[in-house]
């Protein structure tokens, strides 16, 4: 009997501690609107007129990261890093990458995903992207 409340205790703990451990599922920064549109053919966004140019713009929560992955795509994603959100750290660009300077945490631009090795389990929050030449659209 004492065995069987033993086991009992045990099936009732476990799926506790378990759930207690795993990352939440919705991302830790919060949803914002967002809704702006870039003119490709003014000198201003220049930089992103090549494949692998990127651009930090205002809007989001602290501004956001455009990225051209391919002449016809872009990505866009929110500069806060969201390892520490409460922080409000910003990730800076170099390259194809973003690094943040306070956790030192790297992403991807062409998808945002973050580095192997890196201490964020979350991905850079992305902004949806419509391109119609000339005219860049970032939303959610």
């Amino acid at each position: 009997m004492l065995n069987r409340i033993k086991l009992a205790i045990f099936l009732l703990i476990i799926p506790g501690i378990y759930h207690s451990c795993e990352k939440p599922k919705q991302h830790p920064l919060p949803n914002v609107e967002v809704d702006i549109i870039l003119n490709l053919n003014n000198a201003e966004n220049t930089a992103l007129k090549i494949v692998g140019g990127s651009k930090i713009i205002e809007g989001g929560i602290n501004g956001i990261i455009i990225y051209r992955t391919d002449l016809y795509n872009f990505k866009a994603f929110e500069i806060t890093c969201p390892h520490n959100p409460d922080e409000n750290c910003k990730v800076e660009t170099n390259g194809g990458y973003a690094t943040c300077p306070c956790c030192e945490s790297v992403y991807f631009l062409y998808d945002g995903s973050v580095s192997q090795g890196s201490v964020s389990a979350w991905p850079l929050k992305s902004y949806q992207t419509d391109y119609s030449e000339p005219s860049l659209w970032i939303h959610n």
